[in-house]
């Protein structure tokens, strides 16, 4: 792509009108790639123009293009070899709208302060400027802000500003709000004191990685409006920084997780300690400080500091708070960690140190080794010393010995299982060999007419078999049987295969029955399936593949294979197994270690694949895109989850590309940027569904969805997503219709209800939102809602503006109260007598006789009660269950009170 114009790369990307098969490749083995194009509905009005990693190293005559380009608001051109400013000036002077640039890794360090143009008063509109590693001298970026006077956020990080001149003149930028000058070496206070002196508005300032020391308490006040703080991964070390962070006039959320302070401390002891030092602070990682939360912290830092020679400055001001804090006593809630249990195993008896951290099933096999018994042939009770009760069987392998209170003096029997299981087999043989003989006996008492020659035969048959058995042909037999049957813990994929599904006799003896010792019968065990499609052979301790070619005739037909949880340790021995399945549609490899080095040649070429299951496998993901997706020309669908992918790296070549490929499980695997997810995308450029539960995923930025062009569906349960903009960046999705993002930590302390509402609102395309479809009419009640919410805010999300056009004229509700009046004040009469009474209108009108009966010494059966409500006359109260309140009283109402006659 080298020497690709701007011009040329718009082009081909939107106007392009060629046929949308043309070929794009041409293999290795003569096979046309064809690579449909997506085409925008409308080039005349396209709003986003995304062009990166476009190798774009000029920018053509853009003339040619104008009336395209007028409409667009959004421009990424990031990763793309324009040398110089004055190539990008030639792009944006036809964009009058713009209103986003993304410039990030596009190197720029060729410019110059004086190469700079004055297209100053063109470029109004635009509010976000992405200038990431690109080099930009630091004179040149301050004069390049000139050009942009209406930036609200702006992005500079990654460009080795390690030292910040003052500036010569009066200039400063006071439309920026955020700031995000992460990772860029800068390791003075000072330094950063002149970036607060340019951008005097500044509310969110982001510098995360930089070495940072010696916040001293004069920074603060040239940073007057800053809200936000973001000083992760920082060098401070000393208290005195953090307190210093008080002179911060506005601050009230700061970020600081990674800094040397803080090392070897527990979450929550940090936490408290910095909450009780920055007194303004509402927000600290990401995390909302309630009113409790403070109280507790400061009373935690007065008693941390109590009885310590030399005291904090912020220990005085919280003892005048909190005046009287004494410290606490020291009760252990913790279990026993460790208990001497008494063992009974038959008639044996032994103490036992035990841990009561490890449970059931670690017990039971460390109980089988100390009596060398199989660990699978033994039971566990316990029971406990203080009770006369018996024993409680211990049945839940995952329960740890805490559940069960374990401590010194407890029991715990151990009971063999071996003759019980012995009994079941014989049992059962027995009930088979009762079964066979009886059917035999009819044939052979029967009398039918072709029952004699049958009788003949079948009896010649087994005697003959048990004439011709001896204990070196029965030895043989044992040694032909799956390692399984011998009593082996291993076995391999075709020894498995043939105890399941292919072994079919077993000679019973029918001594007994006949009284005759030579006569055998054979009983059937499994009756083989010629057409065999799903086979089941999880948990089975297979370890290796096997002669797979002796059973290749029953493996043809085979079109699911689960393997999970067993012990194959490579992809050579899959590669083994599947090689005649070639019907294979689904592969389960679930919880199979596959960790093995070294198979990274596609040596399997399987067309009818399209699901592999490789979830918890261990398996590496050169292993992934070297050997097994290839092996799979066809695949549609690959589970990824739980294989501590915390780190996607980039394929060695620009081969590794799987268009096929659209479904994609990748749970559990501890990513934490979505830089790592973008690798993602490209490797699976065609993705519709994509799975990151449970991934503390951040850092969402508006790019990432220009990687992923063609996904509908997007699961991020239980992410890492902390900001609103994060949210917002998934708009960036082109094609983004369903999205799962429950358990989000920007969520965690919203309502179901609320965060659904601010949800819908933020994502216009999205139809699906947490498995329930998004009707208009709930759109267009949460986007109303969203205008109230932030109707009175002074920060506004940029939302806001784009719903206030489409939705013109919503208005504050109306607080109406439609609750009944609990208490009226009313005047009572009785005959001559009128008093003022304050009455409860929830109580029944039986109540409130019997409260003026008492009043005025009625009978309350005699009593009637008249109410009145001016300018109405009065109205004889009959129904003794109801409210009060049923009658609408209001205060200054008449009530009259006569005695029945």
């Amino acid at each position: 792509m080298s020497g690709k114009t701007f011009v040329d790369a718009f082009t081909a990307k939107y106007l392009d009108q060629g046929s949308d098969d043309s070929p794009s490749e041409l293999n290795d083995s003569g096979i046309i790639i064809l690579c449909p194009k997506n085409k925008p509905s409308d080039v005349i009005l396209l709003r986003r123009v995304v062009l990166d990693h476009e190798g774009i190293t000029n920018v053509g005559d853009c003339s040619q293009i104008a009336d395209k380009l007028h409409h667009c608001r959004e421009l990424d051109l990031s990763a793309n070899q324009l040398a110089s400013w004055s190539q990008v000036e030639e792009i944006l002077k036809f964009m009058p709208s713009l209103e986003f640039l993304n410039l990030a890794s596009t190197s720029l360090s060729d410019s110059s302060r004086d190469g700079i143009s004055s297209i100053c008063g063109q470029m109004e509109c635009v509010k976000i400027l992405i200038l990431n590693s690109t080099r930009l001298p630091w004179d040149t970026a301050v004069k390049l802000l000139e050009t942009f006077p209406s930036v609200g956020e702006l992005h500079l990080s990654l460009n080795g500003y390690s030292s910040i001149p003052q500036s010569s003149t009066a200039t400063s930028f006071s439309s920026v709000r955020r700031l995000y000058f992460n990772d860029n070496g800068v390791a003075r206070w000072s330094d950063l004191a002149h970036l607060g002196d340019l951008f005097p508005s500044i509310t969110s300032l982001f510098l995360v990685k930089n070495p940072l020391t010696e916040l001293t308490d004069a920074i603060g006040c040239h940073f007057r409006n800053l809200k936000q703080l973001s000083i992760l991964d920082t060098a401070l070390s000393s208290w005195d920084d953090i307190d210093n962070l008080n002179h911060f006039p506005a601050l009230v959320e700061v970020q600081l997780r990674g800094i040397p302070l803080l090392e070897g401390m527990e979450e929550k002891e940090c936490r408290q300690l910095v909450v009780a030092r920055i007194a303004k602070l509402a927000k600290l990682n990401n995390s909302p400080i309630s009113g409790s939360d403070r109280e507790n912290a400061e009373r935690f830092f007065i008693r941390k500091y109590m009885d310590a020679p030399d005291k904090p400055r912020r220990y005085e001001e919280l003892k005048a708070i909190h005046k009287n804090v004494n410290k606490l006593a020291h009760v252990d809630m913790g279990p026993i960690t460790n208990a001497s249990l008494v063992i009974r195993y038959g008639s044996e008896m032994v103490e036992m140190d035990v841990s009561t951290e490890q449970n059931c099933w670690q017990l039971r096999k460390s109980l089988a080794t100390h009596f060398e018994v199989d660990h699978e042939m033994i039971q566990i009770f316990y029971h406990d010393g203080q009770y006369e009760g018996g024993y409680d069987e211990m049945r839940d392998d995952r329960a740890n010995l805490q559940w069960y209170s374990v401590k010194n003096g407890d029991e715990i029997l151990v009971k063999d299982l071996t003759e019980r299981r012995e009994r079941e087999a014989r049992s059962f043989w027995r009930r088979s060999t009762v079964r066979k003989t009886t059917e035999m006996s009819s044939d052979l008492e029967g009398g039918a007419s072709k029952s004699s020659g049958q009788t003949k035969q079948v009896s010649e048959r087994v005697v003959k078999k048990a004439a011709t058995s001896t204990p070196a042909t029965d030895d043989k037999r044992m040694k032909q049987l799956p390692a399984k049957e011998c009593g082996h813990g291993e076995c391999s994929f075709v020894e498995a295969f043939v105890a399941k599904y292919l072994l079919e006799e077993e000679e019973v003896d029918l001594e007994e029955r006949y009284k005759n010792p030579h006569i055998h019968i054979a009983v059937q065990k499994k009756r083989p399936d010629v057409m065999l499609r799903v086979a089941i052979l999880d948990q089975e301790k297979i370890t290796f593949a096997g002669a797979c070619e002796h059973i290749a005739s029953k493996l043809s037909n085979i079109t699911e294979l689960d393997l999970s949880g067993n012990r194959l340790g490579s992809w050579k021995e899959v590669e083994a197994i599947v090689f005649h399945m070639s019907r294979l549609e689904l592969l389960n490899l679930a919880s199979t270690d596959l960790s093995g080095e070294g198979i990274l040649a596609n040596n399997l070429h399987k067309a009818s694949v399209k699901t592999v299951i490789l979830t918890a496998t261990n398996i590496p993901w050169i292993t992934v895109i070297k050997a097994v997706i290839p092996s799979f020309p066809n695949l549609e669908e690959i589970h990824l989850s739980l294989n501590h992918f915390s780190a996607v790296p980039e394929p060695p070549g620009p081969t590794f590309v799987f268009p096929k490929i659209r479904q994609l499980y990748f749970n559990d695997n501890d990513v934490q940027l979505w830089s790592d997810i973008i690798v993602l995308g490209r490797v699976f450029p065609n993705l519709e569904r994509l799975y990151l539960v449970g991934n503390p995923i951040t850092a969402l930025t508006v790019d990432i969805g220009g990687h992923f062009g063609c996904l509908k569906h997007l699961s991020a349960l239980n992410s890492g997503l902390s900001t609103w903009e994060e949210v917002d960046n998934l708009r960036h999705f082109p094609k983004l219709v369903d999205a799962q993002l429950r358990g989000s930590r920007i969520l965690e302390d919203l309502e179901e209800k609320e965060s659904r509402m601010l949800l819908v609102a933020r994502l216009p395309g999205v139809t699906r939102l947490n498995n329930s479809p998004v009707s208009e009419s709930e759109r267009e009640t949460a986007e109303r809602s969203f205008i109230r919410k932030f109707m009175d805010s002074t920060e506004k999300p940029e939302r806001y503006e784009e719903l206030r056009k489409i939705h013109r004229n919503v208005h504050r509700l109306a607080n109406i109260d439609l609750r009944p009046i609990k208490k009226v004040t009313v005047t009572v009469r009785y005959e001559e007598t009128s008093t003022l009474m304050t009455i409860s209108t929830t109580q029944t009108l039986w109540d409130l006789k019997k409260e003026l009966a008492n009043k005025f010494g009625l009978t309350t059966s005699k009593t009637r009660v008249l109410y009145t409500r001016m300018p109405c006359g009065p109205e004889l109260l009959r129904d003794h269950t109801a409210n009060l309140y049923r009658y609408n009283m209001r205060d200054g109402d008449e009530i009259v009170v006569e005695k029945k006659r």
